[in-house]
């Protein structure tokens, strides 16, 4: 790391500041940025190394069983937060629903 720091690395740096600042006043877990700045150099290397493997192509991700099965768990763990929040917006319809209506007994 050169010193002193380039304009460059103070300004990446004050942003991270702000956007972990922002993650703890909005109440949100600030581990996985850190996570994600560590492991960042490591993945883009294996990232640039699998496609170069593959000679440029991106088939290779969704081709093998492994990567595929990889590829959709990471999707199910980004869209299911928004799913079960429509289902449920959808059972609490229901049931208000349900409640709203008399029970009418001719007995």
């Amino acid at each position: 790391m050169p010193w002193p720091p380039t304009d460059t690395m103070l300004k990446s740096l004050v942003a991270l500041c702000l956007l972990s600042l922002f993650m703890s006043v909005a109440g949100l877990p600030t581990s996985p940025l850190v996570l994600a700045f560590i492991l960042s150099s490591k993945l883009e290397r294996y990232f640039r190394q699998g496609i170069s493997y593959a000679h440029g192509s991106y088939a290779e991700f969704f081709t093998r069983p492994i990567s595929l099965a990889l590829l959709v768990i990471s999707v199910l763990c980004v869209v299911w937060p928004f799913v079960s929040i429509h289902l449920k917006a959808k059972r609490a319809a229901k049931a208000e629903a349900a409640a709203a209506t008399p029970d009418v007994n001719d007995d």
